[in-house]
């Protein structure tokens, strides 16, 4: 059987007055030009700004007036500061040559990065879970018949998703439960996620809120159901820190489901619909351009999705065997642990 491989990458950057970030390194670069249209762009598009309490009236002139000291290359040790500013994950931007310069992880995914391995919750099962071919989902049946889905990322990937899913699904039909495992997923498509959630509804579901830059409320809209598998038995959501994007908008809309409970500990906090920016030669950013609030219309930036129920987990239980998120919805679901 394949091993699932899951891939933590946690970028530091460390900038050096002696080290050249480009090579060649770049001379061209207007730095108050650079600042200047960044700011705007994120005056523009960013989705957060009143609820962080973010001035951008103050920040960017006080950027900008940095910026005659940050020559060539250097200016990207300036826009690492900039930006990090805005402590958001879906924000970074990419250097000359294609490099990727993230500034800000959240608190939360830090915590819980080591929290999970899917090594120790093979350990629960009597039968080696199955591993799809493209190892996205690995999938099985634990004690007194329930079912097991791991989803480890909601990346497009033109149908593959549809056409796996459903016989997985199909499986699972006649189990008592499931438990629909999504941590240290670190999002996707949003037009995955209605994919998966349409199988756990039986008619049109409406979707989370959106709101755009100004605050202002997007049109509402549905969540169709699969309409050949309506799976309307228990399900066990696990989640944790890591969960992030996409992986909390799922979260989002699984948690009002009537037969969904929600295990584990509360998610990274970051909802933002990113799109690129060119701002000059050399440098395009990604930035949030919407927001997706909760139900009740909170914000999940920075607040990340509570649990129905709070399980705790660290990387020292894993590491002794033990994965009380997982043997928390198998109780609730009426089977022994192990």
């Amino acid at each position: 059987m394949k091993t699932a491989k899951l891939i933590i990458v946690l970028t530091v950057v460390f900038f050096s007055a002696c080290t050249l970030l480009i090579e060649p390194p770049i001379r061209s670069l207007n730095g108050e030009f650079v600042i200047s249209k960044t700011t705007k762009v994120i005056k523009n598009n960013y989705p957060f700004l009143s609820f962080k309490k973010i001035n951008m009236d103050s920040l960017g002139p006080l950027y900008r007036a940095k910026a005659s000291r940050y020559p060539g290359d250097a200016l990207f040790e300036l826009l690492y500061e900039y930006l990090s500013e805005l402590k958001d994950g879906h924000v970074w931007f990419y250097a000359g040559g294609g490099f990727m310069i993230k500034p800000y992880t959240p608190p939360r995914a830090l915590k819980d990065r080591f929290s999970y391995n899917p090594e120790t919750v093979r350990s629960y099962f009597a039968q080696a879970p199955k591993l799809t071919a493209d190892d996205k989902i690995e999938f099985g049946l634990l004690a007194d018949s329930i079912g097991y889905i791991y989803l480890s990322t909601f990346a497009r990937d033109d149908g593959k998703w549809i056409r796996t899913m459903q016989p997985i699904m199909q499986k699972m039909k006649n189990t008592k439960g499931i438990i629909l495992d999504v941590r240290h997923n670190g999002g996707g498509s949003d037009y995955i996620t209605a994919q998966v959630i349409g199988y756990f509804i039986h008619q049109p579901f409406p979707g989370p809120i959106w709101v755009d830059a100004e605050g202002v409320e997007l049109p509402a809209y549905t969540i169709p159901p699969n309409g050949t598998i309506y799976y309307d038995k228990p399900v066990m959501v696990l989640q944790n820190g890591v969960c992030f994007s996409a992986a909390e908008g799922f979260i989002n809309t699984m948690r009002e489901l009537p037969q969904v409970t929600t295990i584990g500990d509360t998610t990274a906090g970051g909802s933002g619909a990113p799109k690129d920016f060119y701002i000059a030669d050399h440098i395009i950013i990604h930035l949030p351009t919407k927001a997706q609030l909760t139900y009740t219309g909170q914000y999940i930036d920075w607040n990340g999705l509570p649990p129905d129920i709070l399980v705790p987990q660290s990387e020292k239980d894993v590491e002794r065997g033990r994965d009380f998120q997982l043997e928390r919805a198998i109780e609730l679901l009426g089977a022994n642990k192990r």
